[in-house]
Order: C-alpha cells, then structure tokens, then sequence
C-alpha cells in the first residue's frame, strides 16, 4: 500500500497507523467549519546547507469564530507560527516578493516545533474575526531547514523514496542537480559523481572523498520533501 505520507518499502507485509481526534458536543448550535489553506503546500525552494522561511495569509468570513488551530509540514518544517490580525493580505505567492506583509510579524499567538505532533490549540472562547479585510486576515510563517543546523539531516538523493502512482510530487533530485555533501566542494553541483567531491582535509573521512547526495529541499508528498497548510477549524455568525 502507497499512502500520500507513508512508504513501506520492504518486501514484507506491514501495518502503518494514523489517529484522528474525534471531539463531541451535546447541544449543536452553529456548522463547524475546517481551515485547511493548502494553496501554497510546495512553495518550498530552500537550498541544501541553508534555512528559508515563508509566510502566507488566510482572511476569515466576516464573523468568524476560530475554535481550533493547527498547522502541517513535514520533517524539515522546525518552526511553525501565526501573527493575529490584522494584517494585510500577501499579494503573492509565498517567497516570490520582498513585500512587507509577507515576512514573519514580531510576535506570534502560535508555535509549533514538532512537525510530527504539531500544537493544536482549541480556544474557549473562541477567537473572533469580524470588521474590514485586514481584521480578518492572520498571517502564517514556517521556517524550514535543509541541513544548516546539521549538515546530516539535508534531504539526500540516495534516502528519498520516488512517489508512484498518481502522486507525482517530490522524490529524489536528478544527477543534474544534486551537490556535494562535504568537502572543498561543499553544495557545489557534483553531476552524481563522488568523485567531484574531494574531502582531502577531513581526518573523519580516509577515503578523500565525500558523497555526491544532497538535494534541493522542495515540496512534495512524502516526509523527504516539504508542505505547507494552515488548519482549524471555525463557525460563523451566519450559520
């Protein structure tokens, strides 16, 4: 079985869980409604050896009561935030401008550091959105990180599994863009050749030679590569 965030490459039957949390009310009085903002889920170009952060908006209903918050990425995703309103909304995609309003605000009514466990924080009351555009608008920011902290966790040509089926995003980096995991020629295009890495220098490594592996972190469907979705969950005066 070939799931969107789960791979069991072995030739061996496996078993692969997922939970989901399934809360309950007594007395409905409004339609709940779920965030799920994923227009820029593979916005991520970052580099190996190098960190970027992007940051989006999501402008709510009029009315909105916002009950539940959480966010998604994947492994290299090591910090997750939104900035409350108001705000104004980015005019482009996230990573493409230098505009203002799409950088990261000075202090953030959420963070999250654990890709695998991300917060999820339910509000009592809830928080709400009503009045023009920029009072409904929050602003989202993840900061990714291809291998700067530690050079050991960039994403590597040889260890990311190639989607099959209909998922057709992420995957290994070609032979033609893959670069030098160490070496004098540290994150320099290696052609998939070891050899275009020579590690003279480094007494840890005695064959000279480093690997030709690392990758360009983009976006993509397994937990080598990246997303980017905002989550909630919210109910508005009208229903």
């Amino acid at each position: 079985v070939w799931n969107s965030h789960a791979f069991n490459l072995t030739q061996d039957d496996t078993i692969m869980n997922g939970w989901v949390n399934v809360t309950y009310t007594n007395t409905r009085t409004h339609v709940a409604q779920g965030l799920f903002d994923s227009r820029w889920i593979f916005t991520q170009h970052v580099p190996p050896f190098q960190q970027r952060e992007y940051c989006a908006t999501h402008t709510f209903p009029d009315g909105t009561h916002l009950f539940q918050l959480a966010s998604h990425t994947h492994r290299h995703g090591i910090r997750w935030r939104y900035f409350d309103a108001p705000q104004q909304p980015c005019p482009t995609a996230p990573g493409s401008n230098t505009n203002a309003d799409c950088m990261p605000g000075d202090s953030a009514f959420y963070e999250s550091y654990d890709y695998s466990d991300p917060l999820t924080v339910n509000y009592d009351p809830p928080k709400y959105y009503t009045g023009d555009v920029a009072h409904r608008t929050v602003k989202f920011c993840s900061l990714y990180d291809n291998g700067q902290l530690d050079p050991d966790t960039v994403k590597r040509q040889s260890t990311s599994p190639t989607p099959t089926g209909g998922l057709i995003f992420g995957g290994p980096c070609s032979d033609a863009d893959v670069v030098c995991m160490g070496g004098t020629n540290k994150g320099l295009n290696c052609h998939g050749n070891d050899s275009e890495c020579p590690d003279p220098n480094n007494p840890a490594n005695p064959s000279g030679i480093a690997k030709c592996d690392a990758c360009e972190l983009l976006g993509g469907v397994t937990t080598e590569d990246e997303m980017f979705i905002a989550l909630g969950a919210f109910y508005t005066d009208s229903q």
